[in-house]
């Protein structure tokens, strides 16, 4: 979501959306696209995809949905230490209601807005 968000909103950055408990070749959630609405087209060729060295890497930040996520990151990619982002978090919705996802969805936008908008 947050990548579809990301692309829509914030045009002029990279995105790229990764897991750290994907199942390789999954599909994407269909209460993703539900509460994605109109920025479904951000997600229609997306398939889950679980974080490497290289995503890191290419990353000038990496963003997180909640601490413990910032921590695994730490710990797997050493060199990620320095672009984590550890502000606040977002309740995974996986597994949830399309009701959830959408307040995921707002929560990543709340935190997208405050890390990207001037003052």
């Amino acid at each position: 979501m947050a990548e579809a968000l990301g692309k829509q909103r914030f045009p002029g950055h990279r995105w790229r959306s990764r897991g750290l408990a994907v199942v390789p070749g999954s599909p994407t959630v269909q209460h993703t696209a539900v509460a994605l609405g109109d920025m479904n087209e951000h997600v229609e060729n997306h398939v889950p995809t679980l974080v490497t060295a290289t995503d890191v890497e290419w990353a000038d930040a990496v963003y997180a949905m909640t601490t413990r996520h910032v921590e695994e990151l730490a710990q797997r990619f050493k060199t990620a230490a320095i672009r984590l982002d550890e502000q606040s978090d977002v309740a995974d919705p996986f597994g949830d209601d399309p009701a959830r996802y959408r307040r995921s969805l707002d929560h990543i936008e709340q935190a997208m807005l405050e890390r990207f908008t001037a003052p």
